[in-house]
């Protein structure tokens, strides 16, 4: 989600060192690591649900336009017997 990589981690976790102290520190990346998966667990809701939504309409136009290409097949069979 985030692509960071060992070098950028270092970094930030020096950052929060700094900022936070050795007491607080580990304590905020807990809370960090808690958000970060809730946040995945939404992001991961919101697509299913999103899916289960668009899932009939997306099968109702592959449905119609199947049964368009089959009458476009039939009138043009047609023409070209009339031919």
């Amino acid at each position: 989600m985030f692509n960071l990589t060992g070098s950028e981690i270092m970094f930030l976790l020096v950052i929060g060192l700094v900022v936070l102290g050795p007491e607080k520190l580990p304590d905020a990346i807990r809370r960090l690591g808690r958000l970060y998966s809730e946040l995945k667990r939404m992001s991961s809701g919101v697509q299913t649900d999103f899916r289960k939504v668009m899932d009939e309409p997306l099968k109702e136009m592959i449905n119609t336009t199947n049964s368009m290409k089959a009458l476009f097949n039939d009138t043009s069979s047609q023409f070209q017997a009339a031919a």
